[in-house]
């Protein structure tokens, strides 16, 4: 990465996507040049080398293992990286309905609307009452 670093005078923030785990030499890199992060996607895929598994949040039981295998890595690792990760964009969507993924093995499998499983928006909204993150205001 540093090849290709324009230098910290140019810089502001450093970005990554999180779909299976945590770029652990972005956050390195971020601490090394005191950037924030951004994840500047995050969506549930459940994969093992090249094999995808359901991450379709409609059906109950996945719900459930996707939150205990996806969500809580993905928030503990904004917990474990207070110091440097600032923002995140979660992707709701249900993306096999879209016809530019649906024939892309990665997300085949991947509804990540968090409104579809009541479970999941209960557990949502919970993480989510933490003082750490921003609420928006009514208005």
């Amino acid at each position: 990465m540093e090849k290709w670093y324009p230098g910290d005078d140019l810089v502001d923030w450093v970005g990554y996507s999180y779909f299976g785990s945590p770029d652990e030499e972005m956050l390195i890199f971020a601490r090394r040049h005191k950037k924030p992060v951004f994840i500047a996607e995050a969506t549930p895929v459940q994969q093992s080398g090249n094999l995808y598994f359901n991450a379709d949040l409609t059906d109950e039981q996945v719900a459930k293992r996707v939150w205990s295998n996806w969500f809580e890595p993905f928030f503990q690792t904004i917990e474990d990286n207070q110091d440097i990760i600032k923002a995140f964009s979660y992707i709701n969507a249900n993306w096999p309905a879209q016809p530019m993924w649906i024939n892309n093995p990665t997300f085949q499998q991947v509804d990540s609307r968090i409104q579809v499983s009541p479970f999941v928006t209960t557990q949502w909204k919970a993480t989510l009452e933490n003082p750490r993150y921003i609420q928006r205001t009514n208005q």
